[in-house]
């Protein structure tokens, strides 16, 4: 019997910390709560943001875009590259180069 009554009393002590608070509301705050809260509103907002994410993404696809870059290098002694003295001096020995900056 002893046992019987510690089981309930264990029981009833859990049910009462398990408890959720009782909250009351007028007739409009429970209105307004539910349609807060309603999951078909909630995911119709959510369908909403999508579709405005989806209109901003396809804008961006028209959108023209510029590549550009700049590139600039300063030689203090210009770079010599040697070419065949031939091209300059039609009598120049074969196998002679001349540089070229």
């Amino acid at each position: 019997m002893k046992h019987h009554l510690l089981a309930i009393a264990g029981f009833l002590l859990v049910q009462i910390g398990l408890a959720q608070p009782v909250t009351t509301f007028t007739l409009e705050q429970a209105i307004s709560y539910g349609e807060k809260n309603n999951l078909r509103v909630r995911n119709a907002q959510i369908g909403v943001t999508d579709a405005e994410e989806r209109i901003l993404e396809t804008r961006a696809i028209g959108i023209p875009k510029l590549n550009a870059s700049v590139n600039w290098q300063y030689f203090i002694q210009l770079p010599k590259s040697l070419i065949p003295a031939q091209f300059f001096d039609p009598m120049a020995p074969e196998g002679t180069f001349a540089e070229v900056a």
